[in-house]
């Protein structure tokens, strides 16, 4: 005799794989080439790997590798302490308008 299953269990079974599906299937991309050496002071670069709230994009929007992410962290850890880089976005010195939360 057939097992029988919970009707809203196996759809929620599938509906979970089909939500995850579409992530197993990509392709890692290749790792973004910089060819300016990432440094505290060049901030035209850093401000490349920050949104508009001065956080720090995920690798996989930034395509950067381990290492150079882990560079990038540190320069803009670094930048922020000498006030070359602001912590948060509620700076008006640097030209910003306030985002309202969604």
């Amino acid at each position: 005799m057939p097992r029988i299953t919970h009707p809203t269990r196996a759809l929620r079974k599938k509906k979970m794989a089909q939500r995850f599906r579409s992530r197993r299937g990509r392709k890692p991309q290749r790792p973004r080439l910089i060819e300016e050496p990432i440094d505290y002071k060049n901030i035209a670069l850093l401000r490349t790997f920050l949104n508009l709230r001065w956080a720090l994009k995920p690798r996989r929007h930034t395509r950067l590798s381990r290492s150079q992410h882990a560079e990038v962290v540190l320069a803009v850890k670094r930048a922020r302490s000498l006030a070359l880089l602001p912590y948060h976005q509620h700076h008006e010195a640097y030209g910003l308008n306030f985002l309202p939360r969604r």
